[in-house]
């Protein structure tokens, strides 16, 4: 019979993550769907998608918090390199909306480095 530890599946969730940096996270999420709520009348249908929104950014915070630091180090220069790339592709190769060019066309999406 396998028996569940709460402490120690909260301990693995949030081992890498400070406990008043989360706390501050979490109130500033609930405050912005409040007032998300009142600045759309009561819409329940935005308010929800925002949530979902800020759920997903919360499961990506939650992975790369826990990838080791030497890691992202290693990895740091590569993604640098990626986004002066991008940059550069946008100012010759960008699409211009609204009078401005910032967004680069992949085909199958557009992205705004």
């Amino acid at each position: 019979m396998i028996t569940l530890d709460i402490k120690k599946i909260g301990y693995y969730f949030t081992r890498y993550i400070d406990n008043f940096l989360l706390a501050g996270i979490f109130l500033l999420m609930l405050t912005g769907l409040i007032v998300l709520y009142s600045a759309t009348g009561g819409n329940l249908t935005r308010v929800i998608s925002q949530l979902i929104n800020m759920v997903v950014a919360f499961v990506v915070m939650w992975i790369v918090a826990n990838i080791p630091l030497q890691r992202i180090m290693r990895l740091a220069f590569p993604i640098y390199v990626l986004g002066i790339i991008l940059l550069v592709a946008v100012a010759l190769f960008g699409e211009v909306q609204n009078g401005a060019r910032r967004w680069l066309n992949l085909g199958f999406t557009n992205i705004q480095p």
